[in-house]
């Protein structure tokens, strides 16, 4: 496999309607002493209006998520997991993406 994949889900199974607030999930669909591969879904992205100084702006998060934050800057919506790898891993990451659903609230 040659170090960690992730990929995003096809539109079936983006299709599948989450409760509101479900956080993403994490499916590990194979792992060896090569690599792992993996399947992060984002069920939704939550949007709120915030004000500030006279403005209103549109505020991005996602359920169990966090913020990355930098003074003058677009917050962006994080997600964080801890992966763990074994000792003296080398090798990196590639990420695919399929068409993405319109499921905002």
């Amino acid at each position: 496999m040659g170090g960690a994949q992730a990929s995003f889900p096809t539109d079936s199974v983006a299709s599948r309607t989450p409760a509101p607030g479900t956080p993403p999930e994490i499916e590990i669909l194979a792992r060896s002493e090569e690599g792992v591969r993996l399947v992060f879904s984002l069920p939704e992205l939550l949007f709120e209006d915030v004000h500030r100084g006279g403005e209103t702006f549109r505020l991005a998060t996602i359920p169990g998520g966090g913020l990355e934050e930098i003074e003058g800057e677009t917050a962006l919506p994080t997600y964080t997991r801890l992966l763990a790898v074994p000792a003296g891993f080398s090798g990196g990451m590639a990420a695919s993406a399929s068409a993405p659903s319109r499921r905002c609230r």
